[in-house]
């Protein structure tokens, strides 16, 4: 929902015009949880190896943090690139 939401509405960020902040997106959509994390990334070329997510600790955080036990995954071709949306919470 939020990598096509980015696409249709043609921004890159964590904040959506339509469904607002990640929590609110994922509380929108009935998802009960105590806290997670979202990580965005976009490659030209398709190419995934550029985004690198590991090395931003921001991401790593989110994306190795423990308590994070329940992940959703979006990978949306555009054009020649591709957008990436990860969602993780603690359910």
């Amino acid at each position: 929902m939020k990598a096509n939401d980015m696409v249709a509405n043609n921004y890159f960020g964590h904040v959506s015009p339509d469904l607002g902040t990640p929590d609110q997106m994922i509380r929108n959509a009935g998802i009960t949880f105590i806290g997670g994390g979202e990580v965005i990334a976009e490659a030209a070329n398709y190419s995934m190896a550029q985004m690198n997510l590991m090395n931003s600790p921001e991401h790593y955080q989110i994306i190795m943090g423990s308590a994070n036990n329940e992940v959703g995954v979006a990978v949306v071709p555009v054009n020649n690139y591709v957008i990436v949306v990860e969602e993780f919470i603690d359910a």
